[in-house]
């Protein structure tokens, strides 16, 4: 079971099924069968930009030791394994792992701000079982967004000899991210649970997976009923309407705004327009820590009284819960 296997067993990939998995183990375990799948352009691209993925990450993070990696295998389970793309290694002695990746541009809001953990949970999946086999306390994904025929040039350049860094320099135009995930200690005990069941029900023995959904590490995906997908139907047509009345009517304002140039308005049959500067506004800026410092000079008895308060007031925590973000599906987008 590799990296990429994980999220596939677990029921959260959108291109292979469980039952695949484990009927592609349990062939190579028997010896038959034994033809790995054809690479995808997708993967053949993927593999070709993974040096300027490195080179670029190497740009962004100078003092870590990036290393060739290695095929790994767990310590205490021998048919977990893991071969991430990089090694790495820094001043304190860490050996986390570098994974690289390209992704169309349309993916780039399955994510969340660079340098968060909030990534798609199939990758979650894959970085964890990477740290679960190699002991890794963190990992950088990096990922080049661009679109799909930029970085299939891109990648036929480095095919054909474009030297590394040279490509890196062209592919800095486009969107590159890192997330680092920590180790989650918890989710790989979890993980390594379910990936063990598969394994001996589905690899090692007879029965035949329908949909492994055991486990979600983020959140629960409901399965849409019938009124669901009448709901999500009219859901889909508005948005879409909306984002193109939107673009039509962002195009109609500029013209009107060329059409009126110097002027503060434009008067029509339709209406008066206007288009004039506000006026400029003075604020006030209160600087609190020189007022604090001030009232400390004017009763100096009671500066002990001051440092109480600040301790009382930075003692006490406030939770903040993180809003539900709603995004549509990606797909939409394209057929704007």
């Amino acid at each position: 079971m590799g990296a990429s296997d994980a999220p596939i067993a677990l029921g959260l990939s959108n291109y292979r099924t469980p039952s695949e998995l484990a009927s592609e183990k349990r062939m190579a375990r028997l010896g038959i069968g034994g033809m790995p799948d054809p690479v995808t352009d997708d993967q053949k691209r993927g593999h070709l930009l993974e040096a300027v993925v490195v080179e670029m990450y190497g740009l962004l993070y100078p003092t870590y030791h990036i290393l060739p990696a290695i095929h790994c295998v767990h310590p205490s389970y021998p048919w977990m394994a893991a071969t991430p793309d990089r090694f790495l290694g820094d001043a304190r002695g860490e050996a986390p792992l570098l994974e690289c990746k390209t992704h169309s541009r349309w993916l780039i809001d399955k994510y969340g701000d660079i340098g968060t953990e909030n990534i798609p949970d199939y990758e979650f999946c894959q970085v964890q079982h990477q740290m679960a086999v190699t002991g890794a306390p963190w990992v950088d994904l990096a990922i080049l967004f661009g679109e799909q025929e930029t970085l299939a040039v891109l990648a036929r350049m480095v095919e054909g000899g474009t030297e590394i860094s040279y490509a890196a320099n062209l592919a800095a135009n486009l969107d590159f991210s890192v997330y680092r995930i920590k180790r989650d200690d918890g989710f790989i005990e979890a993980l390594i649970a379910a990936e063990e069941e598969f394994w001996n029900r589905y690899v090692l023995g007879d029965e035949t997976p329908v949909d492994i959904r055991t486990m979600k590490p983020r959140h629960g995906i409901k399965l849409a009923t019938d009124e669901d997908e009448s709901l999500a139907v009219a859901l889909k047509r508005a948005w879409l309407a909306s984002k193109r009345r939107e673009a039509e009517y962002k195009e109609a304002r500029a013209s009107v705004e060329k059409a009126i140039g110097e002027y503060s308005g434009l008067e029509t049959k339709c209406g008066n327009f206007s288009w004039a500067k506000n006026k400029d506004t003075m604020g006030t800026v209160t600087d609190w820590q020189a007022v604090a410092l001030d009232l400390l000079q004017i009763v100096p008895d009671s500066e002990n009284v001051w440092l109480d308060l600040l301790k009382k007031h930075t003692e006490e925590k406030v939770v903040k819960f993180g809003p539900r973000v709603f995004r549509v599906p990606l797909a939409w987008k394209k057929e704007m």
